[in-house]
């Protein structure tokens, strides 16, 4: 059976991944490219989308037809969890929302917002999407990128950003010993004490997306997926277990930073891909590994076997 003629691995681990046999062969065999900064540069990269100020992750994922994202500018605001850490606020993402918690969300963000004559979209995940008729300048940190580090390292940047901050500032204060909060601890979970501004930009009126079979979980990829009309599935346990096509991309981000995470990398992805690429069944392996060290490497059939590497 045929396998994908260009597949592009994206792996995000809260840490590093210790060096297993086959990944230490197709790290030091491959070509090294500059490391990505966040999952939504390699995702635009391979969509064939350019970087506006951001990384236009707002236009690709808001709830109106194409040609609507391409008139004016967009950004989302995601809701988080800022943990108190003994070096700053560090930004939890994934937060769940219900339904009544999504009614109780925008009702408080429609006090904060409509005052300024802001233009909000909700969706049923609890992402509000802003709507803007003119370009502002600002430059804000991707989510992905922004996960798990210091809030402060990612606040939004550029002349417009003191009145976005204020705006997020006061949102926070209303979140505080709100009841959605009140009933979310006494649930146990963890209160929704802030939002993430980012990706903003506009869709641009002339833009065709590679082909690609896309395969992950995050719902910020699938609802960007969607606005692009790419086909979504969950990735597979493993490399062997993709369908034939000519090109695939798989997002593995939700591993656990655990003993046997090297291992089952190397069982299921590293060594069949090795393989794979040894036997020329595979034209062309893009692996990102967005760790605390982040490392890129594009590696072929040819390269596949420096072995003097």
């Amino acid at each position: 059976m045929p396998l994908p003629a260009v597949f592009h691995l994206f792996i995000r681990s809260q840490s590093g991944l210790d060096p297993t046999p086959a990944l230490k062969k197709i790290l030091a065999r491959g070509d090294a490219l500059p490391a990505l900064s966040s999952l939504s540069a390699g995702l635009c990269e391979v969509w064939n989308l350019a970087r506006q100020q951001d990384w236009p992750m707002a236009a690709l994922s808001a709830p109106v037809p194409q040609a609507a994202k391409q008139v004016g500018y967009w950004l989302r605001l995601d809701p988080v969890h800022l943990e108190v850490g003994m070096r700053g606020m560090f930004v939890r993402s994934g937060m769940t929302l219900d339904a009544s918690e999504n009614r109780q969300l925008q009702a408080l963000l429609e006090t904060v917002c409509f005052p300024h004559g802001l233009k909000l979209l909700y969706s049923d995940d609890g992402i509000t999407h802003i709507h803007l008729d003119t370009l502002p300048d600002l430059r804000t940190t991707a989510l992905d990128e922004a996960e798990n580090r210091q809030a402060a390292q990612g606040l939004p940047k550029g002349e417009s950003a003191p009145f976005w901050a204020h705006l997020l500032n006061e949102i926070q204060m209303k979140l505080h010993e709100h009841p959605l909060n009140q009933a979310r601890e006494a649930r146990g979970e963890l209160p929704i004490n802030s939002l993430w501004l980012w990706g903003g930009g506009v869709l641009p009126g002339v833009f065709t997306p590679l082909p690609v079979h896309l395969h992950a979980r995050a719902a910020w990829i699938q609802t960007c997926a969607t606005g692009l009309g790419l086909r979504i599935a969950p990735p597979p346990s493993a490399f062997t277990h993709l369908s034939p096509a000519r090109r695939h991309v798989v997002v593995l981000d939700d591993l656990q930073g655990d003993s046997t995470l090297p291992g089952h990398l190397e069982q299921r992805w590293f060594a069949p891909l090795l393989q794979a690429l040894n036997r020329g069944r595979i034209k062309r392996l893009h692996l990102n590994l967005l760790t605390d060290h982040p490392t890129r490497v594009s590696i072929g059939p040819a390269q596949s076997w420096r072995f003097w590497r």
